[in-house]
């Protein structure tokens, strides 16, 4: 019963792992600490009478509505990745306004091992990591098998870089508080934002700006040049960091966020809860809790949800008996078409990597659960080559941040938390985002 198995895991997960989470453990991270929270508070269950319940009163057929608190439902996806893919034009100077020097200046960024990333996407590198790996070939993919996907090929942009290093930079706080209104998007299409949008993003934009004010006077008394704050830099190291982190401490109960084949898929398919959507965007009131640097460096961008299908190593697992898949072993016991208890130690480390996988392809734009809606592919991907370059730069940083946060070690980068008005003029770049996909039904 998929109801019950959300109330269980939603207060079993909860428990363990929300809460400050510093990594003590002697590994990597030593100096990070990352704050993960539920979306979703597990409250209680309502059972339905007999004249209610068609399949009769028994577990598990009693007809049942599971009551929970949650905290939001913008998605990481559909609302705040999207959104900023959509703003992205508006939000970017460059410094050379020829096209081609503009590509250029993006393209060197890139570490020499890597493919142009104004030419080849994050989204590519990943999917092709996750294909190679679902083949069991060797390598680390099928067309750039000798492309590791670490440090030592994936673009990190720094909080400290701007315009004269990186070639762009963020908008100036003028250009910011007057920026025009933007269509909004649905699953549609276009359409022009409505009038009780307009108020709240022309109020964000003059809060934005003013922040933005602020840290560039503060940046320039401290000798760097006005504009070297880059903000977004900062956002997508954050979240992919997040994002990992929260996957490695699931894995760390030895859970899966609901990775598995069963009779609905087809022999290739598989279902996985671990995707872009599955992350909430905090609400403006769950950011008001810090006051002291300290308690502001624990606010989160992001809170995790959906563990109606997550199980444990030792919890009972729908698979297809007719699956051939090499991640399930023949001396599982067998009941008609089921599996019960767990898979072995080494198989469940096998689904938990593919799961981990999935996870960081996602949200690299490699799915339908990144969040750009069908109708809007076509502007985005008929950008010039040095805006896509930026984008595959700021997904670089997010993968990297999240290898980070997912494995602990330092050898990824990731920016630490910069409590005040970085981060929360990155709360302000978030709050713009999900204007602008606030029609969109996730």
């Amino acid at each position: 019963h998929t109801g019950l198995r959300e109330l269980y895991m939603t207060a079993k997960v909860g428990s363990h792992i929300e809460h400050p989470h510093p990594y003590a453990d002697g590994e990597g991270d030593k100096g990070e600490v990352a704050r993960i929270v539920s979306c979703n508070q597990s409250l209680g269950l309502f059972l339905y009478g007999k004249g209610h319940s068609p399949f009769g009163l028994e577990f598990p057929f009693r007809t049942a509505c599971i009551v929970e608190e949650t905290r939001g439902d913008r998605r990481l996806g559909t609302h705040l990745l999207a959104g900023f893919s959509l703003l992205l034009p508006s939000l970017i100077s460059f410094k050379d306004g020829d096209l081609t020097a503009q590509a250029k200046a993006v393209s060197a960024l890139f570490p020499k091992k890597r493919p142009d990333g104004c030419e080849v996407t994050t989204a590519q590198l990943m999917s092709d990591w996750m294909i190679c790996s679902e083949l069991g070939e060797p390598g680390w993919g099928l067309e750039w098998s000798d492309v590791p996907r670490d440090e030592t090929t994936l673009c990190f942009l720094s909080l400290f870089g701007g315009a004269e290093e990186m070639g762009f930079g963020f908008v100036s706080p003028e250009e910011l508080e007057n920026l025009p209104f933007p269509s909004q998007w649905t699953q549609e299409g276009r359409q022009e934002m409505r009038s009780e949008w307009r108020s709240l993003w022309r109020r964000e934009c003059t809060g934005a700006a003013a922040l933005l004010r602020e840290i560039e006077e503060e940046e320039t008394a401290e000798g760097k040049d006005r504009g070297a704050v880059f903000v977004p830099a900062y956002l997508f190291s954050r979240l992919g960091f997040e994002c990992g982190a929260f996957l490695r401490e699931l894995h760390r109960l030895r859970a899966s966020w609901g990775t598995y084949q069963d009779a609905l898929c087809h022999a290739s398919q598989w279902h996985c809860n671990a995707h872009s959507n599955n992350m909430v965007v905090l609400p403006p009131q769950e950011e008001q809790g810090g006051q002291t640097p300290e308690e502001e460096s624990l606010r989160p961008f992001l809170c995790f949800l959906d563990l109606d299908m997550a199980f444990d190593e030792d919890t009972f697992v729908d698979f297809a008996s007719s699956t051939s898949s090499p991640s399930f072993p023949e001396h599982q016991q067998k009941q008609g078409e089921r599996s019960l208890g767990g898979v072995g130690k080494e198989e469940f480390d096998r689904l938990l990597f593919r799961e981990h996988l999935n996870f960081l392809e996602v949200l690299a734009g490699a799915d339908a659960s990144s969040g750009v809606p069908q109708v809007a592919l076509r502007e985005v991907d008929g950008r010039c080559a040095a805006l896509q370059g930026v984008q595959s730069a700021l997904l670089d940083t997010l993968a990297l941040s999240y290898l980070r946060g997912y494995t602990g070690e330092d050898r990824f980068p990731s920016s630490p938390v910069k409590p005040g008005r970085i981060h929360r003029f990155a709360h302000s770049l978030v709050r713009l985002c999900l204007v602008v996909m606030a029609e969109c039904v996730a």
